[in-house]
């Protein structure tokens, strides 16, 4: 699993801003891409608001924003796949929303 740390260097944001309440779109949508990692690994949405002092309600909201962006190929968002595929992992799973 590409940690946090891993994560904000291959994207150039510092660990902390993604951790952060930062609502700076450039910002927001690797945070939200990371929690959509997350899941994917098998996370529970309520062990990934505690990593980020989030409601579990807020990490459902940002990954099925992220779900719709990745449906629609948001050149960002695969940019940000992109870092997350570093690890060798060629296709990022699709988190269902139960």
């Amino acid at each position: 699993m590409i940690t946090l740390e891993k994560y904000a260097e291959e994207i150039g944001i510092q660990p902390e801003e993604l951790k952060g309440r930062s609502k700076i779109q450039e910002i927001v949508t690797p945070r939200q891409v990371y929690w959509y990692y997350l899941k994917s690994k098998r996370l529970g949405y309520s062990q990934i608001a505690r990593m980020f002092s989030r409601t579990h309600g807020t990490i459902i909201a940002g990954i099925n924003r992220i779900q719709g962006l990745k449906e629609l190929n948001d050149p960002y968002v695969q940019k940000c796949f992109k870092a997350l595929s570093e690890e060798k992992e060629d296709n990022i799973p699709v988190v269902s929303k139960s």
